[in-house]
């Protein structure tokens, strides 16, 4: 994926390996892992509307994992994906009664991610939060305006990290559907601190500075590993 010169020499890459066939993959890339995982029930709900046939559904899966970096420090990440569908019903009642037929579009349909880190290093919970419409696969080049439809940060509060998606190779060039790309940078104050690559999977890696202190290497290796149980 594409990252800047300055960012590049002032980290390593460290590639991203699945070990088993778990539900949560465990995936382990330079001092961290994922040593366990679990996912839970997932709960729909649809609120429908008679007379205009316009319905809402909402779906909830849970999961976590066990996080573990520098051999000594473990983190505990909590999952929510939450995706939610709008329903529009075009002609509505009258016509639904007289011709027994229905003609509904999906006028809107969005996930948010939401990631919650519990660390020995901070009393205030670390959160990851993405949200990100749920569109058809892009033909051909990602435009700029595709990548403003994603919404993410990684923040305790105080600190706000943008999540920012890149569909870029290293050469600049963006992804095509025969040469597919997936990375994200993790972003503060302009600067790029992180970043991960989840696709292609046989080149998945990760980035991290490393001039940071380690708590917040932590912190920054769980959002990276988020992103991959995310896609995965």
């Amino acid at each position: 994926m594409y990252l800047d010169e300055q960012f590049i020499a002032a980290s390593q890459p460290m590639p991203a390996k699945r070990k088993g066939f778990s539900t949560i993959g465990k995936y382990e890339f330079g001092p961290f892992k994922i040593i366990s995982g679990k996912e839970g029930w997932t709960t729909t709900r649809q609120k429908s509307e008679f007379l205009s046939g316009d319905s809402k559904i909402e779906s909830k899966n849970r999961k976590s994992f066990v996080f573990t970096g520098n051999s000594t420090d473990t983190l505990y990440a909590n999952i929510t994906l939450t995706s939610v569908t709008e329903i529009d019903e075009q002609y509505g009642f009258i016509f639904r009664t007289v011709t027994n037929w229905s003609n509904q579009e999906i006028t809107e349909s969005y996930e948010t991610y939401i990631a919650s880190f519990d660390t020995p290093h901070d009393t205030t919970a670390w959160n990851l939060i993405l949200a990100y419409p749920v569109m058809d696969e892009i033909v051909g080049e990602v435009q700029p305006e595709h990548l403003e439809l994603f919404h993410g940060v990684l923040t305790n509060g105080q600190i706000q990290i943008d999540i920012k998606p890149e569909f870029r190779w290293n050469n600049g060039k963006p992804f095509t559907i025969l040469k597919p790309l997936e990375g994200y940078k993790f972003v503060l104050n302009g600067e790029t601190i992180a970043a991960v690559q989840v696709i292609p999977l046989t080149k998945m890696m990760v980035w991290i500075r490393n001039d940071l202190q380690n708590d917040l290497k932590l912190i920054l290796a769980a959002g990276a590993a988020a992103m991959m149980v995310r896609s995965f």
